[in-house]
């Protein structure tokens, strides 16, 4: 990404060249807490085009569940127009029930509503079943804030034919919890060499903004 200063270099291609080739393990489920070498995934997962990976999840002790579970670490990639989800007909709608990122429950005995939060967006062909790509959210921080303002700014993007650049990265500054309190997005698109430096902080009200001056949401 730091070549996006110097595009008269910069080759889209050759970055999505780099990329890791996708591969036949699917990983990312609840059974990596039950694994004997503190370790949650045999390594990172790709999406569909293999144009976003998903990094390996981290192993921590979880205070509400009283067990060790796992949390995504991030996802990096570079979308353009094939990562863009035309079938998606609704919010979430390639999740299930049986696929739950850790602080789900926590959420709810706060007394508020959790939503399976995507990291790379579900419109961006973000996986809803693959766990190092999910994060517990509040409701309102998954829709409308990050729905009407981030997310919304990669789907314009990548339906515009661009190449986006892009990592998220939650942070837990609850050592013992799988709710991210921020979530950190550097993202813009290769043509226009740009990058936006945007951290959303979590609220069951919906969230803040801080980072570049034109962030959504600020």
């Amino acid at each position: 990404m730091l070549r996006l200063h110097d595009n008269s270099a910069y080759v889209p291609e050759d970055e999505l060249e780099a990329l890791p080739a996708p591969v036949n393990n699917p990983g990312g489920k609840n059974d990596g807490r039950n694994r004997d070498d503190d370790k949650c995934d045999v390594g990172p997962g790709v999406s569909p085009t293999g144009h976003a990976v998903y990094l390996p999840r981290e192993r921590y002790y979880d205070a509400h569940e009283q067990r060790y579970e796992c949390r995504a670490t991030g996802v990096y990639g570079l979308l353009d127009m094939s990562d863009y989800n035309k079938g998606r007909k609704a919010l979430g709608t390639n999740t299930n029930d049986s696929t739950r990122p850790p602080g789900m429950n926590e959420i709810v005995a706060q007394g508020h509503r959790p939503a399976n939060g995507h990291l790379i967006p579900a419109a961006a062909t973000g996986s809803g079943i693959d766990l190092r790509n999910l994060v517990a959210e509040y409701k309102e921080t998954n829709n409308p804030y990050l729905n009407h303002g981030v997310e919304k700014e990669i789907r314009k993007a990548i339906k515009s034919g661009k190449h986006l650049a892009i990592s998220v990265v939650p942070h837990y500054r609850n050592s013992s919890s799988g709710i991210p309190t921020e979530i950190e997005y550097n993202y813009g698109t290769i043509e226009d060499g740009t990058m936006k430096h945007c951290v959303i902080t979590q609220s069951p009200t919906g969230g803040t903004t801080r980072g570049s001056a034109n962030c959504p949401g600020k």
